[in-house]
């Protein structure tokens, strides 16, 4: 699959677009352009837009979402991932269960999944 950055962008947007609330309702971590939704300690939050970057090299594409939650309750960082969720990172129509989540102490969230061609 040869397909560039912005192309896989555009087309991760209309797909997100036109299944509205789907992702939310079943609450998967997605990554779009307009923004994130993330897992938090209490369940699902998708939020606005604080930065989505997306390269690739080998035609594999890494998208990063970063947000800010609230910080940890136990005062440690919190990783989140497919090994221990079962949850699917999705961007349009292309999903993956190469991710990884990590919340700071502090709240800082940052989002990345992995699509391998």
């Amino acid at each position: 699959m040869n397909i560039s950055i912005k192309s896989f962008v555009s087309l991760c947007t209309m797909s997100v677009l036109m299944s509205g609330l789907a992702f939310a309702e079943r609450a998967e971590v997605f990554i779009d352009a307009d923004g994130c939704g993330l897992l938090t300690e209490t369940g699902f939050m998708a939020g606005d837009l604080h930065q989505v970057t997306a390269n690739s090299s080998n035609g594999n594409i890494k998208l990063t979402c970063s947000q800010d939650l609230d910080p940890t309750s136990t005062g440690r960082s919190i990783i989140y991932s497919f090994d221990n969720t079962g949850v699917i990172c999705f961007a349009g129509l292309a999903s993956t269960e190469d991710w990884h989540q990590v919340i700071s102490r502090s709240g800082k969230a940052k989002l990345t999944c992995h699509f391998k061609d």
